[in-house]
C-alpha cells in the first residue's frame, strides 16, 4: 500500500499540513464582506466582486452531524468576524458546496433574529466549471469600521466532490470507509465571492475554531488541534476540538482510524499500516530534535499531527490532477507511493548547520532558510 504524508500541526493550522496516503485533505477560509452601504442582495451580480470588501474572520465554531444513512452532513456555523476596513459594510458573501443548502441565518448580537439571505447555484466568473452555492447574508445595519458581529449559519445536504472540474483529488463524498470536511470542497461555509481573482487577492484569514462533530461510534474524527473531549450520545460519539493558536485553516478526517503517539507526534492511521505509522512517527520525532538543534526550542507546544487518507485524496498527487496518469494507474492497478510535505511558515535567519546524520545513518545537508 502506498503512504503519503502531508503533515498538521496540533494547533490545526495547515502551515504545517500533514496527512499520510492512502492520501489527506486541508482546509482553509477566506472572508469577504461584499457590499458597501449602498449595496443590497437584489443589486449584487458583477458590483458586488467590484465592490467586494475584506473582512477578517477572528473565531469559528462548527457543529456538524454526519448521517451515513442519508449520507449528508448538517449543523452550524458561527463565525465572528470583523471589520477591518476604513467603510461600513452591509452584506457579507458566503460560498458552500453546490449541494448544500442553508435553511436560516441570525445573528447574537443586538437582537436581531433572523436574518434576510438570497442563495443560488452560480459558477465562479472565472473558472465556469466550478460551481458553488452563493450566499449573501444582509446585515440588520452596517457593520462599521474595527466592528465586530456573528453571523450563524444552519445549513444541510450532500457532498459529491468536484471531479469534473478537472479537480480529481476532491472526490469527498459521505462514506464510513472515509470522510473528510475541508474547503476544497466547501464542507463548511467559506467567505467569500465565486471568482478566483478575488479569492486570491484577499489576505489570509487567522482566527481560532471550537469544532463539534459528531459520528458513529465505531468512527473517529481526526484533526490536528486539541481533542478537549469525546461526548457519548446513544450510538453517536461527539469530537470536541479546539485550536491550539490562531490558524487559518481547518481539516476533519472521519474513518476507522487508529492512533499512535511518538512523543510529540500524534499519528491517526487505517488498520494495516501500523508499521508505517511507527516509522513515520520516528522520523517525525527525529525532525523535530533535528530543527530544534539547528534553531533552538518552540516557542509553545512542540506537537504535531499525522492523518492518514486515501490514494489520491491529496492536491499534491499527480494521479488525481493528471487524466492521463490517473487512467493508466486505474488498467495497470499500479499504486505509486508518493510524498507530500507542506512546511509550516516560519521566520528565521539564513542557517548553514554542518551535515547531520537521520535514521539509518545517511548523511544529509540541510538547505539555507529564508525568511518569510
Amino acid at each position: 500500500m502506498a503512504v503519503k504524508i502531508a503533515t498538521k500541526y496540533s494547533d490545526g493550522t495547515a502551515t504545517g499540513n500533514t496527512v499520510m496516503s492512502r492520501g489527506f485533505v486541508t482546509l482553509g477560509l477566506t472572508l469577504i464582506v461584499v457590499g458597501a452601504p449602498w449595496l443590497t442582495p437584489a443589486a449584487e451580480g458583477q458590483a458586488v466582486g467590484e465592490q467586494a470588501v475584506v473582512v477578517s474572520p477572528l473565531h469559528y465554531d462548527l457543529a456538524l452531524r454526519i448521517d451515513y444513512a442519508s449520507e449528508t452532513i448538517r449543523g452550524t456555523a458561527s463565525i465572528v468576524i470583523a471589520n477591518a476596513t476604513s467603510r461600513p459594510v452591509s452584506a457579507v458573501s458566503f460560498l458552500l458546496y453546490r449541494l448544500l443548502r442553508v435553511d436560516s441565518a441570525t445573528t447574537d448580537r443586538g437582537g436581531a433574529g433572523p436574518l434576510e439571505f438570497t442563495q443560488q447555484v452560480t459558477a465562479f466568473s472565472d473558472f465556469g466549471k466550478l460551481q458553488v452555492n452563493h450566499v449573501v447574508v444582509t446585515l440588520p445595519e452596517p457593520l462599521l469600521p474595527n466592528a465586530q458581529t456573528v453571523i450563524r449559519l444552519v445549513y444541510g445536504g450532500h457532498l459529491l466532490g468536484y471531479a469534473e472540474t478537472g479537480m480529481r483529488y476532491i472526490q469527498d463524498h459521505v462514506d464510513p470507509d472515509f470522510t473528510i470536511l475541508r474547503d476544497d470542497a466547501w464542507a463548511y461555509p467559506k467567505p467569500g465571492y465565486p471568482s478566483l481573482s478575488a479569492l486570491r487577492a484577499a489576505p489570509d484569514p487567522s482566527f481560532t475554531y471550537d469544532a463539534r462533530i459528531t459520528v458513529p461510534r465505531e468512527l473517529v474524527v481526526a484533526n490536528g488541534g486539541r481533542l478537549i473531549a469525546r461526548d457519548a450520545e446513544g450510538e453517536s460519539l461527539t469530537y470536541r476540538y479546539a485550536s491550539l493558536v490562531p490558524s487559518w485553516r481547518m481539516d476533519f478526517a472521519i474513518a476507522r482510524y487508529r492512533e499512535l503517539a511518538e512523543g510529540p507526534v500524534r499519528i491517526f492511521y487505517m488498520e494495516g499500516d501500523e508499521d508505517g505509522a511507527l516509522a513515520v512517527g520516528r522520523a517525525a520525532r527525529w525532525a523535530l530534535d533535528t530543527l530544534a538543534g539547528w534553531f533552538g526550542q518552540l516557542h509553545g507546544e512542540r506537537s504535531l499531527t499525522f492523518i492518514e487518507i486515501p490514494d489520491g485524496w491529496g492536491s499534491g498527487d499527480p494521479r488525481r490532477t493528471s487524466p492521463r496518469s490517473f487512467r493508466r494507474r486505474r488498467r495497470s492497478g499500479i499504486r505509486p507511493a508518493t510524498t507530500r510535505c507542506i512546511t509550516r511558515s516560519a521566520t528565521c535567519g539564513t542557517f548553514r548547520p554542518t551535515t547531520v546524520r537521520r535514521p539509518g545513518g545517511k548523511r544529509v545537508s540541510p538547505r539555507s532558510c529564508r525568511a518569510s
